[in-house]
């Protein structure tokens, strides 16, 4: 993985945990207090959850090569 490949993708999973780490008050409100959020909440949630892995293991799988 080039230098810039790399950077890429700390920069994506910085990123993602960022941006998931922000939508962790929809999850309180839905677990805690009963309340479903929007279907777009639910899904950027996921979709960012999914993202934020996807880019740590790329890092893994970089770092041991």
């Amino acid at each position: 993985m080039t230098v810039g490949s790399y950077r890429l993708a700390v920069f994506g999973a910085v990123f993602a945990w960022f941006m998931l780490g922000l939508h962790v008050p929809a999850l309180h409100q839905m677990t805690h207090h009963g309340r479903t959020p929007g279907t777009a909440v639910l899904a950027a949630t996921a979709l960012l959850t999914v993202a934020a892995f996807a880019a740590v293991w790329v890092l893994l799988r970089a770092h041991h090569k």
